[in-house]
């Protein structure tokens, strides 16, 4: 008892990525799996009261229920989750992690883990959309922050042009077409992304076209005392002087350093989300957003093992409380812009 006190003394004083690699090598050494009729969530609190006075109340179908003291409500382990009503087990959701992990497109996924095409791409925007909840609550910028924007070609795919809620705003851009505005325009889809040096990192739709005051303060995640670097924009003038932040600005393509600053690791990241969206041959622009906390979370859990890697993905998924169904998959709004 004395060494496992000693333990929890030396975990507590870790930080959140030295506790992720210690939990990285705590599944790979247990490689534990759950039954495959079931999915293997520990149930510490009521999710419609968020009570912790519960009680195991029979099992349903080989799951095991519960019941809340508080609320009197009964609920299953995968009660408002991704996994909730699904037929298949943690065996099957754990094959998905795994193709999605290996790069699969969702017709590939489905045939190795036996489930339908739509299937396999509701449950990849489930995932995706779990991960950026989580993603979300932790994200804090701080210290030397380095921002910038990159853009996409705006993309109106999975709109359907029989729908009744959405009328196509233009003539469609056929694959390999170019925009008919040349340089940054209303045409594309403005990015907002910084990084910081401590594994910090935001990346999300701020609108159309150039970088707006009004986009960036609807956007803030960075906590004050921050430096800010940036190329010339006018509108991270405006945003610095708001919030307090010092500002350096390099002239883009001729000033790449000065002193201690640059924009390498922003440009990199630019770089990285561009490789990493390319083999999905254009990504919805009401999607994107997914995909933008996809490629975070593959980044911070770059230091893990494969197996742990799918592990701790299918954790953080199943387990955290996210409810979202096919029809909200299919209405979300075509162009999801922040201001």
């Amino acid at each position: 008892m004395k060494l496992i006190d000693e333990l929890i003394n030396m975990l507590n004083g870790l930080t959140e990525e030295q506790l992720l690699k210690v939990k990285s090598y705590i599944l790979t050494r247990l490689n534990l799996q759950a039954p495959d009729n079931q999915v293997g969530i520990t149930i510490y609190r009521c999710p419609e009261c968020h009570s912790t006075h519960i009680i195991k109340f029979g099992k349903k179908n080989g799951k095991q229920r519960y019941f809340c003291k508080d609320c009197h409500k009964l609920f299953m382990p995968t009660t408002k989750t991704i996994a909730y009503k699904s037929k298949y087990g943690i065996k099957t959701w754990s094959n998905y992690v795994t193709s999605m992990l290996a790069g699969m497109s969702c017709r590939d996924a489905a045939s190795v883990c036996g489930i339908s095409h739509k299937t396999a791409f509701y449950w990849r925007h489930k995932i995706m959309g779990s991960l950026k909840e989580v993603l979300d609550g932790k994200l804090s910028l701080k210290g030397i922050i380095e921002a910038d924007e990159t853009f996409f070609p705006v993309s109106y795919k999975g709109n359907h042009k029989l729908s009744k809620d959405f009328v196509m705003p233009r003539k469609a851009h056929h694959r390999g077409k170019q925009n008919t505005k040349r340089g940054i325009s209303s045409e594309q889809v403005c990015v907002s992304c910084m990084v910081d040096q401590n594994n910090g990192m935001q990346a999300e739709i701020a609108g159309l076209g150039r970088i707006k005051f009004s986009q960036l303060e609807h956007l803030n995640k960075v906590e004050t005392g921050a430096i800010l670097v940036t190329d010339k924009a006018l509108a991270y003038r405006r945003y610095a002087s708001k919030f307090g932040f010092d500002l350096v600005q390099l002239k883009a393509g001729k000033e790449y350093k000065r002193g201690m600053y640059s924009l390498g690791h922003i440009n990199a990241f630019h770089s990285g989300l561009k490789r990493f969206l390319r083999p999905f041959n254009g990504v919805s622009t009401k999607h994107l957003p997914n995909y933008l906390n996809w490629h975070i979370w593959l980044l911070k859990t770059a230091f893990m093992m494969f197996d742990a890697r799918g592990a701790n993905m299918l954790d953080t998924a199943v387990q955290h409380q996210f409810t979202i169904t096919q029809e909200k998959i299919h209405r979300k709004e075509a162009l999801p812009i922040a201001a």
